[in-house]
């Protein structure tokens, strides 16, 4: 294997970066569950101690349980993740569907024991969609345009968390935690949802320009054997 040549940092980097991601939809489809799972899913600071504090009348203990039992699920979802020999498309997105119903639901148990028990399967299932689509992200990507990419990743899988956290509180303030919870869970879904059917008409574009193509091709091989001049 021979190393990647060192790209020199010049004005337009990102630029290109984005460009590239932008000719690539199963990139594009990556980067959007990571977006959509950063900014309405991964605010449990925020949700669990709502939930605790404000549906369930519990306290700082009760909440340090939520966290563990969350940080078990995601423990798990860790080593899962380095049994995996090839990340897959379909889990990333697989995985983000699970999360929002996940999410959902969490939003809808009535008391703090069933909240707890729902945590463990939230963790699993983000961590399985972070660690496969960084997979994906560092595996497929062409290596000048590896490092923009994961870096994009990274900046929509951290940087949107923060970004929406305060929409979150809000929600949880003027609505309570279950309906952040659950609207939180419905967007996630939905976005994860919205971004899969425009990869799959895209791919659809692609094979019918591809047919297209093809088509021409034997066209002009068919007129070229009868003698016929093609340009």
């Amino acid at each position: 294997l021979s190393p990647t040549p060192l790209m020199s940092k010049r004005v337009g980097a990102v630029r290109e970066g984005i460009a590239y991601v932008r000719t690539r939809p199963d990139l594009v489809l990556v980067l959007a569950c990571v977006l959509c799972l950063g900014g309405f899913g991964m605010n449990f600071q925020i949700t669990s101690a709502l939930m605790a504090t404000d549906e369930f009348g519990k306290g700082a203990e009760e909440f340090g349980i939520l966290g563990s039992v969350l940080a078990i699920g995601s423990f798990f979802g860790a080593l899962l993740a380095a049994r995996r020999t090839r990340p897959r498309l379909r889990l990333v997105v697989g995985g983000g569907m699970v999360f929002a119903v996940l999410q959902t639901v969490s939003g809808l148990m009535p008391t703090f024991t069933t909240y707890a028990l729902v945590l463990p399967l939230l963790g699993l299932s983000v961590l399985t969609v972070i660690t496969s689509a960084n997979a994906l992200v560092q595996l497929t990507s062409a290596p000048e345009m590896r490092g923009r990419v994961a870096s994009i990743f990274l900046m929509l899988a951290i940087g949107s968390v923060p970004l929406t956290a305060p929409v979150v509180g809000w929600l949880g303030e003027a609505f309570g935690a279950r309906a952040a919870l659950v609207s939180t869970g419905v967007a996630t879904g939905l976005g994860i949802g919205l971004a899969a059917i425009w990869f799959l008409r895209q791919r659809e574009d692609f094979k019918l320009r591809d047919s297209a193509r093809s088509l021409a091709w034997t066209h002009a091989r068919r007129a070229n054997l009868h003698g016929v001049q093609t340009h």
